[in-house]
């Protein structure tokens, strides 16, 4: 993108369209070519090389925005053996000692620290951490013609209200760049609505830079259209641009991230040491709420339950009521985390009588205690359909806990639940009818018994288990353990 004073555009009545230029654009063509040939040079020694090709206002537009490109595409280092913000230092300390009111004496000053630093040329590197003294040491592969239109037509977004996409593919790129920059968007008969905050002037530019970071996710699909709403000097404008007008942009404009915001990266990061038996999955299939389509943000899976979160950026009041009436036709468990410091307005109490969506504000944190409470009572609801799934069966007098879990597809603690009700011991890995075992293993073990013997005759009766499920049986059946030493322990009745 480029500052907004760079920004060069046609007007016809209406109508508004960025002065996009060619792939063969004699301008571009001689500032890459100044770039490439100025290694060793100094950024303001290039840039005066440039300026002299622009005449007019218009052309100084165009040249600066170029070398502004060309200029985030090249290597500059400070050339200095020294560092120049000591160096000066040393001179201004210098300089203060005595009256330096004229050249000369300035040169004095600067003669008398250069001897000191081994005849250093101090008035070479005394400002070389300037931008301008900056000497440019290498240039990277830049499609300059696509980078300028691309971010020409960005820096006309800036002031846009409105957008409209249409496009033949990568609906879903888009979507994830929407939902990066936190926009307020709709969909319907194809087409992607992106809509803005007209009350508000101040948040427009802001939200206007959001529309802006979405185009380069569009430029990839084989056909594209645009229809945007701008606001130009109290003016509003239209815009219309598709893949057919013979625009040149880069190929691979868009960076698809891992996670579509730092505050996505942090939840992601904060609910995975908190949630235990919950997968937390990324990005789920994208889901249809009427003509809307949604791709939530995360949901959390277990069994055959899973529970949405969206999180939200910019908003209104009435994009909110209206964003949950359309997400009620899912009807699933969500959470909508909304972000109290980006409303688009004053915030309002959000009108919400739908049962399995949950509203919640955040600002410097997620209101982590609640989200795990809705868990909480979704796990309940999975433990009471379980519950009673299995409470009517009737199982052999040893249960291997991990096989039958699966076998049942009910979890751990529900069966252990169940089996301790029915008269079994639950144990590491296995559950065993207390009835069938507790006589033949206290008639085998005498009193002071050494713990390591007394564990190997508790196996020999289970025949299965491992050394873990025979210690909780000796637990459970009353025996105490005295540890003599580091090495050895007995057991008591």
């Amino acid at each position: 993108m480029l500052p907004s004073d760079l920004l060069r555009i046609r007007r016809r009545k209406q109508f508004v369209i960025p002065k996009f230029i060619g792939l063969n654009d004699s301008y571009a063509n001689w500032v890459l070519s100044v770039f490439k040939s100025g290694i060793g040079k100094k950024k303001w020694e290039i840039r005066l090389e440039i300026k002299e090709l622009a005449y007019t206002q218009d052309l100084s537009k165009l040249v600066d925005g170029l070398t502004k490109l060309m200029e985030r595409k090249c290597e500059f280092v400070v050339d200095s053996p020294v560092d120049p913000y000591a160096l000066r230092k040393i001179v201004f300390e210098l300089s203060s000692k005595s009256d330096v009111i004229t050249r000369e004496d300035r040169n004095k000053i600067i003669k008398k620290v250069g001897e000191r630093m081994n005849h250093l040329n101090v008035d070479r590197y005394l400002y070389a951490d300037m931008e301008g003294e900056h000497v440019l040491t290498g240039v990277n592969e830049v499609d300059l013609v696509g980078e300028y239109n691309l971010s020409l037509l960005q820096t006309l977004l800036f002031r846009c209200i409105e957008l409209k996409i249409r496009m033949s593919d990568g609906y879903k790129e888009v979507f994830r760049a929407i939902k990066y920059c936190g926009l307020m968007y709709d969909y319907s008969n194809g087409t992607i609505t992106i809509t803005g905050p007209l009350s508000l002037l101040k948040m427009t530019e802001k939200y206007g830079n959001g529309m802006a970071r979405v185009l380069p996710s569009v430029i990839p699909s084989k056909n594209w259209e645009l229809e945007g709403k701008i606001v130009l000097h109290n003016q509003m404008f239209n815009l219309k641009l598709s893949s057919n007008d013979g625009v040149h942009f880069p190929p691979n404009c868009y960076d698809r991230k891992e996670f579509d915001s730092g505050v996505e990266e942090t939840f992601a990061r904060r609910f995975r040491s908190l949630v235990d038996g919950w997968e937390i999955v990324r990005e789920p299939e994208p889901l249809l709420a009427g003509k809307r389509v949604m791709i939530p943000d995360f949901a959390f899976v277990r069994k055959n339950i899973r529970v949405l979160i969206e999180i939200v950026g910019f908003w209104t009041k009435e994009y909110l009521e209206k964003k949950m009436r359309k997400l009620s036709l899912l009807n699933e468990p969500m959470v909508i985390l909304v972000n109290k410091n980006l409303a688009c307005g004053t915030l309002e109490n959000v009108v919400n009588k739908n049962r399995n969506l949950k509203l919640l504000y955040y600002g410097k944190d997620f209101p982590v205690m609640e989200i795990i409470k809705m868990l909480k009572e979704k796990e309940q609801q999975i433990h009471e359909v379980e519950k009673r799934k299995i409470e009517k069966l009737n199982f052999e007098d040893l249960v291997f806990m991990e096989r039958k879990s699966e076998e049942l597809n009910v979890g751990k603690k529900v069966l252990r639940d169940d089996l301790a009700g029915k008269g079994f011991v639950p144990l590491d890995t296995i559950a065993i009818k207390k009835e069938n075992y507790e006589e033949k293993i206290k008639t085998r073990i005498s009193r002071g018994e050494d713990l390591e013997t007394a564990l190997v005759k508790v196996r020999e009766v289970l025949k299965v288990g491992n050394e873990r499920d025979a210690m909780a049986l000796l637990r459970e059946f009353g025996y105490e353990i005295k540890w003599i030493n580091l090495n050895r322990a007995i057991v008591f009745p």
